[in-house]
């Protein structure tokens, strides 16, 4: 079978051109750029195993005063803050009387955020479908856990372009 494909592919030499001439040229396109190559990792398969998308634009976080995850530690307890990150999950539960609950993703690690509904009910037009969230809050650490109660919200989500991303 293999065989008889293999024949088949086979052309007989022409008298004109009895070897083909097969010059093939160099593309000319450009090396992607690494936020091309996050980008469209992201688009195939959700994640990438390069840097973190927020890596790119720590920056612009940091001319803006945004702490990354790791930085929130360093704070402690009770101090004002500014982060920013991927929203990763959402979580609403009947019983937490209204409150919504926020894991942000950043290149350093997560950040659990705390937001009260009536903070909800001010950004209710981007709440559910952010991407990318800068939270101005105050920590809350208390047995190896830490919170950041949100007191205001800002929605970065253009800064991550058309970026493929589900929470």
């Amino acid at each position: 079978h293999r065989s008889h494909w293999q024949v088949l592919g086979t052309e007989p030499p022409l008298p004109l051109f009895p070897e083909p001439i097969n010059e093939e040229t160099e593309l000319m396109l450009r090396k992607p750029e690494e936020g091309e190559d996050i980008l469209s990792d992201y688009a195939s398969i959700g994640l990438s195993l390069r840097r973190h998308p927020l890596a790119l634009l720590r920056r612009r976080f940091d001319a803006l005063g945004v702490i990354s995850s790791e930085a929130l530690w360093l704070l402690g307890d009770r101090n004002k803050a500014k982060t920013a990150g991927i929203v990763t999950s959402r979580q609403r539960p009947g019983t937490a009387s209204g409150v919504m609950f926020f894991t942000l993703e950043d290149e350093c690690g997560f950040i659990n955020v705390v937001i009260w509904s009536s903070l909800i009910e001010k950004y209710r037009h981007f709440i559910s479908s952010v991407k990318l969230l800068e939270v101005h809050g105050v920590i809350q650490q208390q047995d190896g856990v830490l919170h950041l109660v949100a007191k205001q919200l800002i929605d970065r989500s253009p800064w991550l372009g058309n970026m493929s991303l589900h929470s």
